[in-house]
C-alpha cells in the first residue's frame, strides 16, 4: 500500500500569513495548480490506495496430489476531501518575488483560517462518530473501509495540529483513542484469503493448527502458513503455502492419491487357500485396506493338499494410494502327477521326430539374387531321451522351387529340461500342456542347392571362395550348427516341436521349423 504522507502543516506554512491579513493562509506558484499545491497538498487531497497481487511460491513436501491456482485482484479506493472557499488570483511580479523568490508573475491560492477551522472541526466530529459495528460484513470490504477511516482520521489530526490552541487536550486524546480503536480493529482483518478445496473423502482441514471449513475463504496475514488434511479413509496430506499481501490463493488437495494402501490376493484354489496379512488371517479374494501409510508388511498365501503345503507371498512397502493385486496358481498332487506324466515321456525312451524347416538364402553370399527361392526341408529323426539328455540320428530332404537337390545326414546331441526342482515339476501351461525346452549341437554331411524357376539356374557357391580345392568339400558339404527349441506335450505320446537352427558352415544362415515328436511304445 502506498505510504500516505500528510503534509498539511508544511504545505500551509509555505504560503504563510498574508501580511496584515493574518486571517488567511496562502500559497503561490507559477500556475493555479501549483498555487493550490503550495497552499496545502493535504488540504485539498486525494488518497489512493491500491492492492496489487504479486507471485509467490508454494512448498509441496513431495506430494504429487497438490495443485493450485492464483486469484489476483486489484481494488482501488479513493476518498476525496475538498476544502471549500479556496480563492485563486494572479499577482504582480513584486508580490510573487516576495512569496516565491522567483521573478515573474504568479498565482496565489488562499483560504480563510476560520473556514479551514470550521472544516477541521466538522471533520473531527465525523471521525469521532465512526461506528465499528457499521463495518461491512465481507472482510475485504472491512479492510477497505477501515483504511478509508484511518486515512481520514490522520488527515483530521494533521489539520487539528494547525490549530493547537483551539482544540483541547481532551479532543486530541479522543482522536488518539479513536485511531487506536481503528488500528486494533484493522489488525483483526486481512485483505487476502486462501481457499482450500478437498477432492475425495470427507476430511478435516487444519490451517496453522486450527480446524477450518474446506472450500471457504480463510483470511490470513501475509506470510507462510501450514495446512493438514486428515480423513478416516486416507493418509494425511500436508504442506505449506505463502500468502502475499492482497493476493488470494486457491488450493486443491486430491485425497484419491492419499488413500490407505489396499491388498487383494486371489488364487485358482480359492476354496482351499489361507491368507495371512501382517500375521492376521484374512479372506482371499477380498480387497483389504491397510490403515498404515508407511513401513513394510508381509502377506502369505498357503495351499495344502495331500499333506503337502505350497506357500507364496512377499513383502509390500506401504505408501499412500498403493494398490496391490496378485493372483497365484497352485496345483494339487493329482494335477502335478498328470503334468509329470506328460513330461515323463521325455525322461526315458525313444521318439520319432517328423519336422519341417525353411532355410532362406542370405543376401551376402557369392552370386546372390533375390529371385532364388529358399529351401523347404522335411526331416526324420530317431532320438533317444533320458531325463537331461536327448541324442540321435536324422535324415532330411529338401527342395528349392522345382530343384530336388538338397539333403542332410546329421547327428544331434542336446540338453533338455523334462523337469525342474526337487519335486520334479515340469514347466507347463495350466495342467494340460507340459513344456520341455532343449538346446544342443548338430553335425553331419549335406548339400544345399538354391534354385530360380524362371531361368532353371542353381546356386552352389556360398559366402567365400575356396583357397584350395579340398576346402570346397568342407565349405559346401560339412554341417555344423547349434539348435534349440521346445516340445509342447499334449499327452504322453505326442508333442508339438518348435525349433530354430543356426549354421556355422555352408551358407551360414538360420533355419526355422516345426513338427511332431512321437513316443515309441
Amino acid at each position: 500500500m502506498k505510504r500516505i504522507v500528510f503534509a498539511a502543516v508544511a504545505a500551509l506554512l509555505i504560503g504563510g500569513p498574508l501580511g496584515a491579513a493574518e486571517s488567511m493562509w496562502e500559497g503561490c506558484g507559477s500556475d493555479a495548480a501549483e498555487a493550490k499545491l503550495r497552499l496545502a497538498e493535504n488540504i485539498q487531497t486525494k488518497v489512493d490506495s491500491e492492492f496489487v497481487s504479486d507471485k509467490s511460491s508454494i512448498d509441496f513436501y513431495g506430494l504429487s496430489n497438490l495443485f493450485f491456482s492464483e486469484t489476483s485482484h486489484r481494488m482501488k479506493q479513493t476518498s476525496t476531501v475538498v476544502l471549500q472557499d479556496v480563492q485563486i488570483e494572479p499577482k504582480d511580479e513584486t508580490y510573487c518575488e516576495s512569496r516565491t523568490g522567483r521573478l515573474g508573475g504568479c498565482y496565489c491560492a488562499s483560504v480563510s483560517k476560520e473556514s479551514l477551522f470550521s472544516f477541521t472541526k466538522s471533520l473531527k466530529e465525523k471521525v469521532l462518530a465512526y461506528d465499528l459495528a457499521a463495518l461491512p460484513a465481507y472482510e475485504k470490504q472491512k479492510v477497505i473501509k477501515l483504511k478509508e477511516w484511518l486515512d481520514e482520521m490522520r488527515y483530521a489530526r494533521s489539520l487539528m495540529s494547525v490549530y493547537p490552541d483551539r482544540f483541547s487536550a481532551r479532543e486530541f486524546k479522543a482522536m488518539e483513542q479513536m485511531e487506536k480503536r481503528l488500528l486494533d480493529s484493522r489488525e483483526q482483518y486481512h485483505a487476502q484469503f486462501v481457499k482450500i478445496a478437498i477432492i475425495g473423502d470427507k476430511a478435516e482441514l487444519r490451517v496453522d493448527g486450527k480446524v477450518v471449513q474446506p472450500d471457504t475463504e480463510l483470511f490470513l496475514k501475509p506470510g507462510k502458513h501450514h495446512y493438514e488434511v486428515s480423513s478416516k479413509q486416507s493418509c494425511p496430506a500436508e504442506g505449506e503455502f505463502e500468502l502475499l499481501k492482497d493476493t488470494d490463493r486457491i488450493l486443491t488437495v486430491d485425497l484419491s492419491t492419499q488413500r490407505y494402501p489396499t491388498i487383494l490376493i486371489s488364487s485358482n484354489k480359492m476354496a482351499a487357500v489361507t491368507l495371512e496379512i501382517d500375521g492376521k488371517r484374512m479372506a482371499a479374494g477380498t480387497r483389504h485396506t491397510i490403515p498404515r501409510c508407511s513401513g513394510d508388511i508381509r502377506y502369505t498365501l498357503s495351499y495344502r493338499d495331500a499333506g503337502n503345503t505350497q506357500t507364496e507371498g512377499e513383502v509390500v512397502h506401504l505408501k499412500p494410494g498403493l494398490e496391490v493385486e496378485e493372483s497365484y496358481t497352485f496345483y494339487s498332487e493329482k494335477e502335478m502327477a498328470e503334468m509329470r506324466k506328460l513330461a515323463g515321456s521325455f525322461a526315458d525312451g525313444e521318439r520319432i521326430e517328423i519336422l519341417y524347416g525353411y532355410s532362406y538364402l542370405p543376401d551376402d553370399i557369392l552370386g546372390y539374387d533375390e529371385s532364388y527361392e529358399g529351401i523347404q526341408m522335411v526331416q526324420l529323426n530317431y532320438m533317444h531321451t533320458r531325463k537331461w539328455l536327448r541324442h540321435g540320428y536324422g535324415i532330411a530332404y529338401g527342395t528349392s522351387g522345382e530343384a530336388d537337390a538338397s539333403y542332410e545326414l546329421v547327428y544331434s546331441l542336446a540338453i533338455q529340461l523334462s523337469s525342474i526342482g526337487a519335486n520334479n515339476r515340469p514347466l507347463h501351461l495350466g495342467t494340460w500342456v507340459s513344456i520341455v525346452p532343449f538346446i544342443g549341437l548338430q553335425a553331419g554331411l549335406g548339400s544345399h542347392q538354391y534354385y530360380i524357376d524362371a531361368s532353371q539356374s542353381t546356386l552352389k557357391t556360398f559366402r567365400k571362395e575356396a583357397t584350395e580345392e579340398e576346402d570346397d568339400f568342407v565349405r559346401d558339404h560339412v554341417i555344423a550348427r547349434v539348435y534349440g527349441g521346445v516340445d509342447l506335450a499334449f499327452n504322453a505320446y505326442m508333442s508339438l516341436q518348435l525349433y530354430a537352427k543356426k549354421n556355422f558352415t555352408m551358407e551360414e544362415n538360420t533355419i526355422f521349423g516345426a513338427g511332431l515328436s512321437l513316443k515309441l511304445p
